[in-house]
């Protein structure tokens, strides 16, 4: 067995359908996709095509999505499907080839390129994605892959990117594996105390409302449930047109610059708002965006990215900020309304 069938036979078990375009640098893999048929290859005609129906793949199916591409031009092709992916919260896996180890150029020298097409994909991919490897040595391959696939969905879900020469893809898989340092941040649990003290605010507004963001992907039929179990009008973000259905009784509508002026005029006369899972963008609090929210007596803003929370500070109206997956804090919530809290 090679790197490159263990990398597609490990893969076929999470994922049904790859996406990419064939170059000399991912030979290998693409081959291994052939013989060992676990996984459809869906070619493209050009890699950036390819980085987009993966992505549409994982949210169609609520899962990961996977694009594989060779190296140099054909990585920096997807570069835009990484960005995408990386400030959409989409997990997708971006296997890249690359050339062989010999040929790379070594960080000293001078010489702006060795390898036909070689590209230091991962230093281009490092600040927007949310991990990138090269993987180098086969022995790290099993660790590489396994961290990669938990960082992926973990926490805030976003892209990884690998980059894998061309003759570690060839290398016989090493029968045993060093352990890799892990540490991927885990979906974390909110404080009951703070759960309480949140729906114990919206049950006493008079004009509460849900601003939800894409982040809630996944979590759809929950945010539902509760906001039926409050009965309290839902407003949604670009990115949630897919979580609140438009038929939906409880549905409120688009907000900000995609949104009417009924609509933003509730969200901006509300006295209590949960904002969940949304980053609060521009494009929702318009240019003066310490205005956003300014009839609200308390705002309560929920996200798993503690950098989304804390980066706002300056920006928005004052928060009470509850550092959590979104899931699990919807669970709680639905748990205490039923408990009668």
């Amino acid at each position: 067995m090679t790197v490159a069938d263990y990398i597609i036979g490990e893969l076929s078990k999470r994922v049904s359908h790859a996406y990419g375009l064939y170059g000399a640098g991912n030979a290998h893999l693409f081959d291994s996709v052939n013989r060992l048929g676990g996984l459809t290859m869906v070619p493209t005609a050009h890699e950036q095509g390819a980085g987009f129906m993966a992505e549409g793949h994982a949210k169609a199916t609520r899962s990961i999505g996977l694009c594989v591409v060779t190296s140099g031009p054909g990585a920096l092709n997807v570069a835009t499907n990484v960005a995408s992916c990386y400030y959409d919260s989409v997990p997708v896996l971006f296997l890249c080839g690359q050339v062989s180890s010999v040929f790379t150029r070594r960080a000293y020298s001078p010489l702006r390129q060795r390898g036909f097409q070689e590209t230091p994909t991962t230093d281009v991919m490092r600040h927007i994605a949310k991990w990138v490897c090269d993987v180098t040595d086969p022995v790290r391959v099993r660790d590489v892959l396994a961290y990669a696939l938990e960082i992926m969905s973990t926490g805030r879900p976003g892209p990884v990117v690998l980059s894998i020469p061309l003759d570690v893809q060839a290398s016989p898989m090493p029968a045993r594996a060093h352990s890799m340092v892990s540490g991927g941040p885990s979906n974390s649990i909110p404080p009951f105390e703070r759960v309480r003290e949140c729906l114990a605010s919206l049950a006493s507004a008079q004009r509460p409302i849900i601003l939800v963001g894409g982040g809630c992907g996944g979590a759809g039929k929950e945010l539902r449930a509760l906001a039926e179990l409050l009965q309290i009008p839902v407003v949604r973000t670009w990115n949630a047109l897919d979580i609140v259905p438009d038929d939906w009784s409880l549905f409120a509508g688009n907000v900000g610059t995609y949104g009417g002026k009924g609509r933003n005029f509730a969200v901006q006369n509300a006295d209590v708002v949960l904002a969940i899972g949304t980053r609060i963008s521009g494009r929702i609090t318009g240019g003066d965006t310490k205005s956003f929210l300014r009839g609200a007596r308390e705002v309560w803003h929920v996200d798993a990215d503690r950098g989304v929370l804390e980066g706002l500070d300056d920006d928005v109206v004052p928060r009470q900020k509850i550092n959590a997956y979104v899931g699990n804090f919807l669970s709680a919530c639905r748990g205490m309304v039923a408990g009668g809290w």
